[in-house]
């Protein structure tokens, strides 16, 4: 069916006027309902305390890369996890009054999962956190929280003095360890260089200079060594050569020497005789047969001759026998330079070989040295880099004890809670009369909305398409209004008794009179 604004707001106030008494009883249901909640409603008291963390002291940017004071970066997960510490809520459940109850480990554990629900922490601003408690008492609720913040100061404080302490301990045992480490690898590197001679920085370079170095005088020693043998080579060919013309200008010097001694003895006997005399015609045969002998020896010479008689001997023997003197000499000389460099290319060999073996256990000297410079260096560098944060650690440490770091001090104070948090009886009061009065407003709505009765008079022609001539209004009999008069008259007194217990227990709550207790419910 749809209606109008001004139709449903006309039709709502008729099925009101109808239906008054049943409005006026749902009415009073409700509202009596909310108030007995607002009665009986636990109250809330909130108290919370501003802790303001400060990590700009100026001395901080001076130290800044030289030490490093306590920083923690979720200052709200901080908080919580020191204020809901079992130390801290032991205290709690102390100051509390819990602990007077002599509560079980359970009942305190429970107690303790009571006080961290009503408990709220969280970050306002840069560097202000808020911690917030709830308590059904008032003085309770201000004693927790305010405990809540001296505690989580002091224990934060005592917390970043033990960290820049523990940390400096574990450096400072850390650098003990690597000195000892440091100094084993330094005696370890001294005794396997006094161990080797060849495990100095810069050996290997030295050795392979020294082995080029030997290898090319091996090369020019070997290339040396051939030329001599081809010199040597050929100055025996030569004196091979010269030895046979020294024989053949021998062989005739011995033959011209007969012959000068049998021309001197002719030269004699032509003083005595003549040409037919028989000695001086042997003799001249015999001259004769030494000449053709010795022009049978092949000795070829250029040089001017001495003439006899029947034959010549020529000058040049003397020089051919000093060349040949001189060709041993040159070969003698020769020999000795070849045993030379052949005792020389020996000797550089051997040093090569000396030198290659060396660069051998070089290389395994170096690695060896290598591994143990390399573990020296480690430590070394460790144990610097230990030094300078064993120094950084002690300036943080004093920057802690100073309160130069992080620091937290309580800017407000916890305040003790005069009103109650959340719904008061006021709020439950209100909700009361306005839910007292919407829902049956809401009940005609829906009953206008989905139900099946005519209440207009357009809905004859519009829904069932028959005219409508004319309307008769209701005529009460005199007994319908004495009975709406009687109606209308319990319609008012419940309205009053309603409102007199509104403003009965309104004005209990503001005097502070324990309602329960008054009608015999406070145990309950």
């Amino acid at each position: 069916m749809q209606l109008t604004s001004d139709e449903l707001v006309k039709l709502i106030v008729k099925e009101i006027k109808i239906r008054k008494f049943t409005f006026v009883i749902l009415f009073s249901l409700i509202s009596l309902s909310f108030l007995s909640l607002g009665v009986v409603w636990p109250k809330k008291y909130e108290s919370s305390v501003s802790i303001q963390y400060e990590d700009s002291d100026i001395i901080m940017p001076l130290m800044r890369g030289a030490a490093e004071a306590t920083q923690v970066k979720d200052q709200a997960q901080n908080v919580k996890s020191i204020i809901f510490g079992r130390s801290v809520m032991r205290k709690i459940l102390e100051v509390g009054g819990w602990l007077d109850k002599d509560l079980s480990a359970i009942e305190q554990e429970q107690q303790i999962k009571e006080i961290i629900k009503s408990t709220n922490v969280k970050k306002e601003g840069r560097n202000i956190v808020v911690i917030t408690y709830t308590d059904k008492s008032a003085e309770r609720a201000y004693i927790v929280t305010k405990n809540f913040g001296e505690l989580f100061v002091d224990t934060s404080s005592q917390n970043q003095r033990k960290q820049s302490r523990d940390a400096y301990d574990f450096i400072n045992k850390q650098v003990e360890s690597y000195r000892k480490k440091l100094t084993e690898a330094e005696n370890s590197l001294k005794i396997f260089q006094s161990e080797n001679a060849d495990a100095k920085p810069g050996m290997k370079v030295q050795v392979d200079e020294r082995i080029v170095h030997l290898r090319r005088v091996v090369d020019t020693l070997t290339l040396e060594q051939s030329e001599a043998e081809i010199k040597l080579n050929s100055l025996q060919r030569q004196l091979s050569g010269e030895a046979r013309v020294t024989a053949n200008v021998a062989e005739k010097g011995e033959i011209y020497a007969r012959i000068r001694a049998l021309q001197t003895k002719l030269d004699q006997l032509r003083l005595s005789y003549l040409d037919t005399y028989p000695d001086i015609i042997r003799i001249k045969r015999q001259i004769k047969d030494l000449t053709d002998e010795a022009g049978a020896l092949s000795v070829s010479s250029s040089n001017t001759e001495k003439t006899y008689v029947g034959f010549s001997e020529p000058a040049g023997d003397v020089r051919v026998s000093s060349l040949y003197d001189e060709l041993k000499a040159q070969i003698s000389s020769v020999k000795t330079d070849l045993l030379t460099l052949n005792n020389r290319l020996i000797h550089n060999r051997r040093l090569l070989e000396e030198e290659k073996l060396r660069a051998e256990r070089i290389n395994n000297v170096e690695a060896k040295l290598a591994e143990l410079t390399r573990d020296y260096e480690v430590n070394r560098d460790i144990y610097k880099d230990l030094l300078r944060r064993r120094e950084n650690a002690r300036v943080s440490l004093n920057l802690d004890l100073e309160r130069r770091g992080l620091s937290f001090k309580i800017t407000e104070p916890a305040n003790f809670p005069i009103l109650p948090s959340g719904l008061r009886f006021i709020h439950f009061m209100l909700i009361g009369i306005i839910m007292g009065t919407l829902i049956p407003v809401g009940l005609i709505f829906a009953l206008l909305y989905f139900g099946s009765k005519l209440r207009l008079e357009r809905n004859i022609y519009e829904d069932y398409d028959i005219p409508l001539i004319e309307t008769v209004p209701k005529l009460y009999s005199p007994a319908e209004l004495s009975a709406q008069r009687v109606g209308m008259l319990l319609v008012v007194v419940l309205l009053l008794g309603n409102l007199s217990i509104f403003v009965g227990v309104g004005w209990m709550k503001y005097l502070g009179v324990p309602i329960l207790d008054t009608i015999g419910l406070g145990g309950m």
